[in-house]
């Protein structure tokens, strides 16, 4: 799974399926294969396997033990003392999402991005500054990537106790980390007397927030992970001979 697919926890299965396979055929026809719809169909069919059998590994993982006693303690201050002490892994974040119904809880999440007016670009912008002013145009590409701002904020559910984890890119990054402990995320929950689910929900509408959460070490998945790609590859490989030879 790429670091971009863990943040964003995607849970339209069928969108990435369809996405594998117009790569797949796109793939296929750039090394000379005529795509039928009937090898269309056994390309998306084949996804579908391997997602499916993906789900059922990620199902029998469960919720990592360790996010099980934090969603667990009912006294704040023994809760902050234990987030002072735990690292979460994007995987077991991940592991959260997709199996928090095996603990008794659902889930619902927003992505939220805001970028500056003056450093967004239009599309003539974009033609002029590339054609005219490369140099410039990915000068501005770098300013909004540093001076935006993108929320991932997940809440989970159980009757009237929930629980909220939240970050942004810049707090997963090692490098030029606000916090001296580096990549981080944020938890605030119903012991925190003084937010409601709906204020700490509504809260990341706009750019500048005004809750303030514990902060829990982060071990972000690394950049690059090569093991899909290469099943990706043996797969394109395959399928090429395959699709030769008939």
């Amino acid at each position: 799974m790429s670091k971009q697919g863990a943040i964003f926890l995607a849970k339209d299965i069928e969108g990435g399926i369809q996405a594998s396979t117009h790569i797949m055929k796109i793939t296929l026809e750039a090394n000379g294969i005529v795509v039928t719809p009937q090898i269309e169909q056994e390309i998306s069919l084949y996804f579908k396997m391997r997602q499916e059998e993906y789900d059922k590994e990620v199902f029998a993982q469960g919720v990592p033990e360790k996010l099980q006693t934090l969603l667990n303690y009912t006294k704040k201050s023994k809760l902050l003392a234990y987030c002072r002490r735990i690292t979460i892994s994007e995987e077991e974040l991940f592991l959260l999402v997709h199996n928090c119904s095996q603990i008794g809880y659902t889930h619902q999440s927003k992505f939220l991005e805001y970028v500056p007016e003056n450093r967004r670009l239009t599309e003539s912008d974009r033609a002029i500054l590339i054609k005219n002013e490369p140099k410039k145009f990915f000068g501005k590409i770098r300013s909004i990537f540093k001076e935006r701002k993108n929320y991932m904020v997940h809440l989970f559910e159980s009757d009237k106790i929930w629980h909220c984890l939240y970050y942004t890119y810049h707090e997963m990054e090692a490098d030029n980390n606000e916090w001296k402990h580096g990549p981080h995320l944020h938890f605030v929950n119903y012991l925190w007397p003084e937010y409601t689910k709906r204020k700490v929900w509504e809260s990341f509408d706009k750019r500048e927030h005004n809750i303030n959460g514990v902060h829990i070490r982060l071990k972000p998945i690394p950049e690059y992970k090569a093991e899909g790609n290469q099943e990706f590859r043996a797969l394109a490989h395959a399928l090429i001979a395959k699709y030769k030879q008939s």
